[in-house]
């Protein structure tokens, strides 16, 4: 007997976080201090942008977060609320940093574009709620995965 078993996609349980750190001209600044900080955890992670301004959080698990963004010379600025999702990349664009005191702080609730724009990539949750309201035929995992967008079962 020969058990043939499908090739099987690689699953991400993390997110990408990314953005481009600029001053009000235009111009990129390059090593800007970016801490990411787990709203339920208050776990931290720092990083700096490089010299395209660009700053990335690899690999980071869903949730909720907050993005501080710190320069010698510009205010603070600071975006809360920001949901990521497991294999998701989340772009915040370009982050302006106002001149300023380093004391003063522009702060931002996370208005960002549920749409993605970072890749062409899906992903979703499948929350209590929809397992106990969604009609599943045999009540089988599979079946309700394939209430994701994007996801068929030729089988069904």
């Amino acid at each position: 007997m020969l058990l043939q078993i499908p090739p099987v996609a690689a699953q991400n349980i993390t997110g990408t976080l990314t953005g481009t750190v600029m001053d009000p001209a235009g111009a990129v600044i390059p090593s800007a201090q970016v801490t990411l900080t787990n709203q339920a955890t208050s776990a931290k992670q720092s990083t700096t942008s490089n010299d395209s301004g660009i700053f990335l959080f690899p690999s980071i698990l869903p949730g909720n977060y907050t993005v501080e963004v710190t320069m010698a010379g510009f205010r603070s600025y600071e975006v809360k609320d920001i949901n990521v999702t497991m294999n998701e990349r989340r772009s915040l664009g370009n982050i302006v940093l106002q001149v300023g005191q380093v004391q003063e702080r522009v702060e931002v609730t996370a208005e960002t574009t549920p749409v993605q724009t970072a890749s062409s990539e899906r992903a979703g949750v499948v929350t209590t709620t929809q397992i106990q309201n969604t009609a599943i035929r045999g009540r089988d995992f599979v079946s309700l995965i394939a209430t994701l967008p994007g996801v068929y079962d030729e089988n069904m």
